[in-house]
Order: structure tokens, then sequence, then C-alpha cells
């Protein structure tokens, strides 16, 4: 969905997408660890949520806990996933808006977005995108 919202929706800077995963083995050279919290992040993860330094703790407030973030593209190499499908509710989006934006005239477009992009199922009583 992030790609396709920036596509369409001039007020949108950046915009990005990333799939939270627990208990990954990882080895560097002769060291190996299991990583505890890590993404699988699209392109603009960086500048969506920019980096101005190296912290120690998030805040618990936020559901953005990670050590490591490898690319999207790769979970998707490795998983055989299709990575146009919209068939999965596991992935998060964000987007950044340009400064000055109206959020009430983006949340309008959303709106018209959900609208076209959807269709309901009466049959099994669920929405499907058209995508």
């Amino acid at each position: 969905m992030a790609p396709i919202l920036k596509e369409i929706i001039p007020e949108i800077e950046h915009a990005t997408h990333f799939i939270r995963n627990t208990n990954l083995l990882v080895s560097v050279g002769k060291q190996v660890y299991t990583e505890d919290e890590y993404f699988w992040a699209g392109p603009e993860f960086f500048d969506v949520f920019t980096v101005a330094g190296v912290f120690k703790n998030f805040s618990s407030a936020s559901h953005v806990h990670f050590e490591v973030v490898f690319p999207f593209d790769r979970y998707f190499q490795l998983t055989g996933n299709d990575p146009k499908s919209w068939s999965s509710n596991y992935t998060y989006s964000y987007v950044k808006l340009y400064p000055q934006t109206d959020m009430k005239q983006v949340n309008e477009k959303l709106v018209t977005l959900e609208k076209e992009l959807t269709v309901y199922d009466e049959a099994s009583s669920s929405i499907l995108a058209s995508v």
C-alpha cells in the first residue's frame, strides 16, 4: 500500500512499509547471535523515521522497536511471497507528508482511494483489494 499511496497522493513526501519479526539467527564472520526484534523495511524507511542519533531505549508507547533493519525486497526473495499482494495484514505502512499539508484533504483522498481499491464481498463478509 505505501508505494501506491505515494504514487497517488501528491502530499506524501515519503512512504514506507515494514514487517516486524523476532528471533533471527544472524552470523557476522565467526560471530553468531540471535536478533530479538528486526524489521524488513521499504527503501524510504529512514526517510520516514529519520535517524538523528543513536538511541538506547525506545518509547514503550511505540510499536516500532527494532535492533536491525533488512531490505524489504530481500524478504520476498527469501519467502517467495508476492510483493504486490494485498492479501496480508502483517505489514505496517507509514507516510511522511510535506510540511503545511492539509490533513483534511489527505484524509478525503484516502477515503476515496479506499472506495476505489476495495470491494466488499457479501458472500464471505470480507473486504477484498481490487488491485
